[in-house]
């Protein structure tokens, strides 16, 4: 027993481990970076526990073996690959959490301090959506009603397997999708259109995209070569002390679109742009931090010159509309609650609530001018964006403005390039 205790806590898994709660006190800010502190360390040993089972194979007799582990079979217990990614994008989180509150200035709140930090938000994000991710296919490929009983048959005609370690593995066996209903599973989400598959808010992904990523973890995408490449890429991305090397984004969901058409068959193109949509919300959901960690120091930067800014845009605003001949001042409420519910997270739905705002943006400004609001030229909405900007309550703007000049390449030249300028105009208007 003695022999056995030093060994025992070696091989212990953190899973079930909770970092402790904030003990009360007059200084929350250390508080909080001593939480933060510990979900590390919490975390980092989660990850750990989970990167021996990668680099060590034990003997198939061997009495250590991780439950829910089975060398044997094709799919992996509820997404391994995508849990590892979860577990560095955690540990990602809390330290980047430790270097804002550790670098907090001393007239900025800090909680505003680390709400507003770009790798902070997105980073939890990301921990979020993966959880909710996981906790789906756990829901729906973990129940016993995803089993079904070994017939005689298979005994008989089944090659013999290595000793399965669920406690029921005598007789009975997953039983995931056949083919028919993958390929189904495949044909229904593509049905949808781009809109359909993209999340409303940044809450919570859509449930048709959760269909797609249980669509991914049947198909064992993780075990293809492209799965593989993506988990690596974003185990070293993370790793990384420095702003990772990262592979072209663009190109990257190109070979990935085109990786599962060759495997699942062939997508009319009338529905590419879905496939599309939906890859690219799978790549950002894995890697969205470390594309923007480059970005980071140049977007905080564009938020305190915006900060500076904003006391004087609604000055400037009517100065420029003045020149264009509008005396009136311009009530836009419906266009300022649009751009304030804009999201900060998925690139598709930042530019489809930014354009949707635009939209508004014309009714209103038409309205108020008794003219068409197809007739309004850059020279009145220019200053109608600048006089919103400087009214509405939009702490996340500068990435914002970012993530759309990123979409644009997916998108080409033509009108969300020109209102995109006209966001950025506005943003810098000096």
């Amino acid at each position: 027993m003695l022999l056995l205790w030093p060994l025992s806590r070696i091989l212990s898994s953190p899973r079930n481990a909770k970092p402790p709660k904030a003990v009360d006190g007059d200084d929350a800010l250390t508080a909080r970076l001593a939480l933060e502190r510990t979900a590390l360390q919490m975390s980092t040993s989660r990850l750990n526990w989970e990167l021996k089972f990668d680099t060590v194979n034990p003997p198939a007799n061997s009495f250590w073996r991780r439950r829910r582990s089975d060398s044997s079979s094709s799919h992996p217990p509820f997404g391994h690959s995508l849990a590892c990614i979860k577990l560095h994008v955690e540990v990602a989180l809390h330290e980047r959490a430790i270097t804002v509150l550790s670098t907090v200035p001393a007239t900025v709140p800090w909680r505003h301090h680390l709400r507003r930090d770009v790798l902070y938000r997105t980073l939890a994000n990301q921990a979020k959506w993966l959880a909710a991710i996981l906790a789906h296919a756990k829901s729906e490929l973990g129940s016993s009603a995803a089993f079904r009983r070994r017939s005689a048959d298979e005994y008989v005609t089944s090659p013999p397997q290595l000793l399965r370690a669920w406690s029921f593995h005598d007789d009975m066996v997953p039983t995931f999708c056949s083919h028919r209903e993958t390929v189904s599973r495949w044909h229904t989400v593509l049905q949808l259109s781009p809109q359909q598959v993209l999340p409303p808010t940044d809450q919570m992904p859509s449930s048709h995209y959760l269909s797609f990523e249980l669509f991914l973890l049947e198909t064992c995408f993780d075990k293809s070569d492209i799965g593989q490449r993506l988990r690596h890429i974003a185990a070293t991305a993370y790793a990384s002390p420095q702003p990772p090397s990262m592979p072209p984004l663009h190109p990257l969901v190109d070979q990935i679109a085109n990786h599962l058409i060759h495997e699942h068959g062939l997508v009319p193109s009338c529905r590419r742009l879905t496939l599309n949509a939906l890859v690219r919300q799978m790549v950002h959901i894995r890697l969205a931090s470390a594309y923007y960690r480059i970005y980071a120091p140049t977007l905080a930067s564009a938020a305190r010159r915006y900060d500076l800014l904003k006391p004087r845009m609604h000055q400037l605003a009517v100065q420029d509309l003045a020149e264009v001949h509008v005396q009136q001042e311009l009530a836009l409420p419906q266009t300022r609650a649009a751009l304030e519910a804009m999201p900060t997270f998925i690139p598709d739905t930042i530019m489809g609530s930014y354009m949707s705002a635009i939209g508004t943006l014309h009714a209103e400004v038409g309205a108020a001018l008794q003219v068409p609001p197809s007739s309004l030229s850059a020279d009145v909405i220019l200053p109608s964006l600048v006089l919103l900007f400087g009214q509405a309550n939009l702490p996340h703007l500068a990435l914002q403005v970012h993530v759309m000049e990123m979409h644009l390449m997916t998108h080409g030249e033509g009108e969300v390039a020109y209102y995109v300028a006209l966001a950025q105009a506005a943003l810098g208007a000096t």
